[in-house]
């Protein structure tokens, strides 16, 4: 067998060992990555950066562990941002199955600046509804929100003592997996004039550029390349460590140049060997 002929059949245990390596490689130790990022990104950075510290933010975590590799990181470096800024934050969501993550994630990250439950941040839980929740908390949040996600009742959360509607916000922030940007631009922008933040996947992102467009929304994260650039932006600002989303676009990067690699080392073996072969069959025609 030449070399044409092994060209065209490698074993695919070699291509997946090489495609695990390539990919596991920079998961496993992320490196700073140089990105350029996009204006929308840089819009939402912005806003956040320009939260004052002491003031409040609403987080609507309005994605699940099945959406979690493309919306946490930006989560995960929001927090960052808006603690090390000591800025307080009240979480919610719209999505039954969302607020274990949250809760895990904010204990995480909350831990890491010593911030204190209850008094720097709260979870206040799901709430079914969708766009009634959002309308609602234009009115009062005791109403539709009556106790945290452990039971506690607002009222006697420090931090909740203050806040009573979307007047207490200096900015809401909506990560989203599906279409709760819809119901945060209908009426928590357009009904009571909150400064609006958004990071959607990259199935929702397209529709959700019409309001950037509009300034109905102050900045916008388009999936894992947003969480990318957002996280440049952290370790430009901050020296944050690059984290999740920039280890997935290296892997991810690697991996398309590994595959290119195969399709074009296959394609050479394959015309050398047609090139090859193609004398012999001409004389046997003859």
């Amino acid at each position: 067998m030449n070399i044409w002929d092994r060209l065209q059949s490698i074993d695919r245990r070699w291509i997946f060992l090489v495609m695990f390596i390539v990919i596991i490689i920079p998961l496993m130790n992320p490196k700073s990555l140089d990105i350029n990022v996009s204006e929308p990104t840089r819009k939402a950075f912005e806003r956040v950066e320009n939260v004052p510290s002491d003031s409040n933010v609403l987080i609507s975590w309005d994605f699940d562990p099945g959406s979690q590799a493309e919306l946490l990181p930006t989560a995960k470096a929001m927090l960052h941002q808006l603690f090390k800024k000591d800025v307080n934050i009240v979480v919610i969501t719209l999505l039954p199955a969302a607020p274990t993550l949250a809760d895990t994630t904010l204990n995480e990250i909350s831990s890491i600046y010593k911030k204190e439950e209850g008094v720097d941040w709260v979870n206040l839980g799901f709430k079914p509804g969708l766009d009634i929740v959002v309308k609602s908390i234009g009115t009062d949040i005791y109403e539709i929100f009556p106790a945290d996600d452990k039971g506690k009742r607002i009222e006697s959360i420090p931090l909740m003592k203050d806040i009573r509607n979307y007047d207490a916000f200096d900015l809401v922030i909506d990560l989203s997996a599906g279409s709760s940007v819809d119901f945060f631009v209908e009426q928590a922008h357009g009904r009571y004039g909150v400064d609006l933040v958004a990071a959607a996947t990259g199935v929702m992102i397209g529709d959700f550029y019409p309001y950037l467009e509009a300034n109905q929304l102050q900045g916008l994260v388009g999936a894992l390349v947003g969480a990318a650039e957002y996280e440049k932006l952290m370790e430009i600002s901050y020296g944050l460590e690059p984290d999740k989303a920039t280890a997935g676009m290296q892997a991810q990067a690697k991996a398309h140049i590994a595959i290119i690699i195969f399709i074009i080392l296959g394609n050479i073996g394959f015309f050398a060997k047609r090139k090859k072969t193609s004398p012999k069959l001409e004389s046997l025609s003859k």
